[in-house]
């Protein structure tokens, strides 16, 4: 038996997590994000080409459209005013709004909390959470914590995952 180290629970032997408090234990890691470059040469990275979406027809007051690149359908999101993204796992103890986990968000660096996007008086913003191999907008690095314009049909870059935003 295994002991959780937060709430003492007795956990099966192997067991990652502890099935009371979902406490990773000790001995466990977690499923770490890839570490891609250490800094994206953006010069080097194509521009993703999207479908194209007729932003008017496509999105709806209120909702917020990503269009990944590879994807074959945008993924329409309901604007709460604040939106995790990031990508889930059976490691992970939070789950972000947006799950990029189907589209190979590991593979591409994508961390499991990488960035928010947010309402503010000037409109949306974006900012990255910390994230391993950084948020991108437009090319331009994002500083970790900070609020940036997001416009519509901005090109966003989790790590190497390209996707363009479009909302009303």
């Amino acid at each position: 038996m295994q002991h959780c180290p937060r709430c003492t629970h007795n956990n099966l032997d192997g067991a990652l997590i502890c099935s009371r408090c979902r406490q990773p234990l000790s001995h466990y890691v977690g499923l770490a994000t890839r570490q891609m470059r250490a800094v994206l040469d953006m010069q080097d990275m194509p521009l993703p080409s999207p479908k194209p979406l007729a932003a008017p027809v496509a999105t709806k007051h209120g909702k917020l459209t990503l269009q990944i690149e590879g994807a074959e359908q945008p993924l329409v999101v309901e604007n709460q005013g604040h939106i995790l993204i990031g990508r889930a796992s059976s490691h992970s103890v939070r789950v972000p709004d947006v799950d990029l986990a189907p589209y190979h968000a590991f593979n591409k660096g994508v961390s499991s909390l990488h960035a928010t996007i947010f309402r503010a008086e000037e409109g949306l913003c974006i900012s990255d959470l910390g994230s391993l191999n950084g948020t991108y907008l437009n090319r331009e690095c994002l500083t970790p914590h900070m609020g940036y314009a997001l416009h519509t049909g901005d090109i966003i870059y989790l790590g190497q995952m390209a996707m363009q935003v479009y909302f009303e």
